[in-house]
């Protein structure tokens, strides 16, 4: 596992206030608010999907981690309209899927780095794998997530060929 000393310049580049993250993080929970079981299989992903997942939510995940644009670019719509979708008792089967595979990302870059202040910090950094571009540029579509999420399993595995 590759990880960044706290002393590394880089490392401190990127610092979000997280203090009242930490303070109310609730066990089982991504993010504090999505039940961690969905991340679990496929099977779970898919179900969720279909079902469509609470505008709550995407409010509680936004009000977590920020990135409030790349979810507005995600779902192609204006911020005043995510803020509605915020409202909605669940997401539409599309919508839903893109927001539960943008979350498994983010989940599995903060699992990858071991901090959320480094995970948000690389999301933000142009990474050479990525052919220089910034993570958080390619989230917005199912082939850049999956594209960051080769590159997050290479750091993670050490394979930087």
């Amino acid at each position: 596992m590759l990880a960044l000393e706290k002393s590394d310049p880089a490392a401190k580049a990127y610092k979000p206030n997280l203090q009242k993250i930490r303070a109310r993080k609730s066990p089982g929970k991504i993010f504090n608010t999505i039940p961690s079981e969905i991340f679990e299989n496929s099977q779970s992903m898919i179900n969720a999907s279909k079902a469509g997942v609470p505008g709550a939510w995407l409010k509680g995940v936004i009000d977590a981690v920020g990135l409030r644009d790349v979810f507005v670019s995600a779902f192609n719509i204006t911020s005043p309209n995510l803020s509605r979708m915020y409202r909605r008792a669940t997401l539409d089967r599309e919508d839903s899927e893109e927001f539960l595979d943008t979350v498994r990302l983010l989940k599995k870059s903060n699992e990858v780095w071991e901090d959320e202040s480094l995970s948000l910090g690389w999301l933000d950094s142009p990474v050479p794998a990525l052919g220089g571009q910034k993570p958080r540029e390619l989230i917005d579509t199912f082939e850049g997530r999956r594209w960051v999420m080769k590159v997050l399993s290479k750091i993670e595995y050490g394979d930087f060929s």
